[in-house]
C-alpha cells in the first residue's frame, strides 16, 4: 500500500532560489540602513521559554504561540516576535555599553493563525529597538527610521498611522479604571469603534470580568462596598452568613462566599464610572484623520466627557518632533482606534502601510513599551521603543509596482559546454575564472549540442552558454532575451 505523501504545514512555505535571494537582499539592505543609523546587529534563539511571551504580550499573541514541552521538561515556544527576547538578552547582560542602546535584528518568527486569515505562519522580520531612551526625540527617531528604511528600498505611496495607548490609558485612569480594565478596553478598541453589536459585546465581556459588576442589586446595596470600610463590610456580611449558616451553603465556605460577594459589591460601586469609560473609548476610537485636527478633536472629546486632556500633550510633542525628519512622500494619519495585537505597549504606537489591490498592506509597525522590562523581572522599568518590518510584505509591495532599488544588477548565470571529452578540463578552468569575475557558472555534465543547450537554457535560468574547446578557447552564446542577445 502506498504511503500518503507528506506536505509542508499550512501557513509554511518552500522558497525558490529567486525568492530566497530576494529576501536576503531586502534583509541586508534594511540592515545596512539601520546600521548607518547606529543600530548594532544582535541574534537571539528561535526557541525561548514560553513564559517570556506570556508575561505581558496579552491573550491575542498567547493564542498564536507554537508551544511544546521540550525533552528536558521545560515549556518552550517558537518566538512569535523579537522584542521580548532582545530585552531578555539585555537583562541577562548580553549587551554591553551605556544606555541608550540601539540594536537591530533579523530572522524568522512563528505565529499560529487559528482563523486562517494570515498568508504565513512563519515569516521573516527585520526590526530595531531603542532601549533606555524616552521622550519625543526617541519616539520620532524610531518612527521616522521605520518609514525611511522602507522608502530607501524604493517603496512609494506609504502611509504612517499613529496612535497613543499611553494617553488613552491615563485618561481611563481618571475614571478609576484598574490596570486590568485598561488593558481590556485598549485591546477591545476594534470592537468599541464599531458601535452597536461591537459595543454590546464589550459590555458583556466587561460584566463577565466583573468590571461593570452585577446590575440586579437593590438600590443602596450596590454601593455598600464603598460606603462602608473594609472591616465594617466584612463584619456585616460575616454576621449575615452566621445566621444563614443554619442552611446548606453548598461546597463553598462562608468566608469564600463573603470574599466573592464583597468583590462584586465593590465592582458594582464603580460600574457607573466604567460604563462612562466605555462610552468615552467608543467615542475617541472613532477619531481618525489629519494629525493636528484629529488631536484637537480628541482634546474636545475628552473635555466633553469631563476629563483633563493633558495626557495628549506627549503625543503632540512627538508629532512636532517628527516634523524635523524627512518623511516626504509618506502620508501621516492620527488614529485613536489603532489597535495592535501585543498588549505591552505603553505609549505611542504606529503602523506603516502600502496600498495593494485596493487594500492597505501592513509593512511594519511598533510602539513604546516602557513597562516590559520590569514585567520580565528587571528591578526597574526601562524606557524603550521599537519596530518590526515583515519582509514578505515588503517584497510583495515591491513586486506590485514599487521600484526595487536594492536588487541592482544580478550576476549572469552561464553554463560551460565542453566541445569534446578533452575539453572538460579546460572548461573547468574557464568556469573558475568566470566565478572569480562575479558570474555564476556551472559545467555541463552530459554531452549536448549548442542548439539543444540554448533551447534548454531558459528553463534552467541560464543567460548564456559558453562553449570551450580543447585549447581552452571560450565562446559565449547569449540566450535570446538575456544580456547581449540579439
Amino acid at each position: 500500500m502506498d504511503q500518503p505523501r507528506i506536505e509542508h504545514l499550512v501557513g509554511m512555505r518552500d522558497l525558490s532560489e529567486a525568492e530566497l535571494l530576494a529576501l536576503r537582499r531586502t534583509q541586508e539592505a534594511l540592515g545596512g540602513f539601520l546600521a548607518a543609523h547606529g543600530y548594532r546587529l544582535v541574534e537571539t534563539p528561535i526557541l525561548e521559554p514560553t513564559e517570556l511571551f506570556l508575561r505581558k504580550s496579552g491573550g491575542a499573541l498567547a493564542a498564536r504561540l507554537y508551544s511544546f514541552v521540550e525533552p528536558g521538561g521545560h515549556r518552550v515556544s517558537l518566538r512569535p516576535e523579537f522584542t521580548a527576547p532582545v530585552l531578555r538578552r539585555v537583562m541577562q547582560g548580553g549587551l554591553a555599553g551605556p544606555m541608550p542602546l540601539r540594536v537591530q535584528y533579523a530572522g524568522p518568527v512563528f505565529r499560529y493563525d487559528p482563523d486562517g486569515k494570515s498568508a504565513y505562519r512563519q515569516f521573516a522580520q527585520v526590526g530595531a529597538e531603542l532601549l533606555g531612551a524616552g521622550g519625543p526625540r526617541a519616539d520620532a527617531e524610531v518612527i521616522a527610521l521605520t518609514c525611511r528604511s522602507l522608502t530607501a528600498q524604493g517603496l512609494t505611496g506609504l502611509s504612517l498611522v499613529l496612535g497613543d495607548v499611553g494617553a488613552l490609558a491615563r485618561l481611563l485612569g481618571q475614571y478609576g479604571v484598574t490596570e486590568r480594565g485598561q488593558v481590556f478596553l485598549l485591546s477591545a478598541m476594534a470592537e468599541l469603534r464599531q458601535g452597536g453589536p461591537g459595543l454590546a459585546e464589550v459590555r458583556r465581556q466587561a460584566e463577565t470580568m466583573g468590571l461593570l459588576g452585577p446590575r440586579h442589586y437593590p438600590p443602596g446595596l450596590a454601593g455598600v462596598g464603598e460606603k462602608l470600610g473594609e472591616q465594617e463590610a466584612a463584619d456585616l456580611l460575616r454576621g449575615l452568613l452566621t445566621e444563614a449558616g443554619r442552611e446548606p451553603l453548598g461546597s463553598r465556605s462562608p468566608t469564600e462566599i463573603m470574599d466573592r460577594f464583597l468583590r462584586k459589591l465593590r465592582a458594582s460601586g464603580k460600574a457607573e464610572r466604567v460604563e462612562e469609560a466605555i462610552t468615552f473609548m467608543a467615542a475617541v476610537g472613532q477619531l481618525r484623520g489629519e494629525p493636528a485636527e484629529t488631536l484637537a478633536r480628541a482634546r474636545r472629546v475628552a473635555q466633553e466627557h469631563g476629563l483633563d486632556p493633558s495626557p495628549f500633550t506627549s503625543l503632540a510633542d512627538v508629532l512636532e518632533t517628527l516634523d524635523f525628519h524627512d518623511l516626504d512622500g509618506t502620508a501621516v494619519t492620527l488614529d485613536f482606534g489603532l489597535a495592535r495585537d501585543i498588549a505591552y505597549y505603553t505609549g505611542v504606537t504606529f503602523e506603516v502601510t502600502c496600498a495593494q489591490r485596493g487594500q492597505q498592506l501592513v509593512l511594519g509597525g511598533g510602539g513604546r513599551y516602557d513597562g516590559l522590562a520590569k514585567a520580565l523581572g528587571a528591578a526597574q522599568d526601562v524606557p524603550a521603543i521599537g519596530f518590526a518590518i515583515t519582509l514578505e510584505n515588503v517584497l510583495s509591495s515591491l513586486g506590485a509596482g514599487g521600484g526595487n532599488s536594492l536588487q541592482g544588477r544580478r550576476p549572469a548565470r552561464v553554463m560551460l559546454l565542453p566541445l569534446s571529452a578533452k575539453a572538460y578540463g579546460p572548461a573547468l578552468k574557464v568556469a573558475e575564472a568566470l566565478r572569480l569575475s562575479g558570474e555564476i557558472a556551472e559545467v555541463a555534465l552530459t554531452e549536448m549540442t549548442v542548439k539543444d543547450a540554448l533551447k534548454a537554457a531558459p528553463a534552467r535560468g541560464l543567460d548564456a552558454i559558453v562553449t570551450v574547446d580543447e585549447g581552452g578557447n571560450a565562446e559565449r552564446h547569449w540566450v535570446r532575451g538575456a544580456q547581449g542577445a540579439s
